[in-house]
């Protein structure tokens, strides 16, 4: 497996958010440390180029947390 890979900031960077990728033989895990949001406040999407996004928008943006909108995204390595 490889767990090495490098989940950036697009857009204002979010030190908050904390993104681990791991591959597998069958597939790509992903694990997301994002305090303050709920579930369905964060999405996370791929398209068969294999290009990963998560974003993370709160319901409440003006929060008394400080927790702001997000975006991040790697390029997975995909099989032909």
């Amino acid at each position: 497996f490889r767990e090495d890979s490098m989940v950036i900031d697009v857009g204002e960077p979010a030190d908050w958010v904390k993104i681990n990728v791991r591959q597998t033989k069958e597939c790509f895990e992903i694990y997301a440390l994002v305090p303050g949001l709920l579930r369905e406040e964060v999405h996370v999407q791929s398209d068969p180029a294999g290009r990963l996004v998560i974003t993370g928008d709160p319901d409440q943006p003006d929060n008394p947390w400080g927790i702001t909108a997000f975006k991040k995204g790697d390029q997975l390595a995909v099989k032909d």
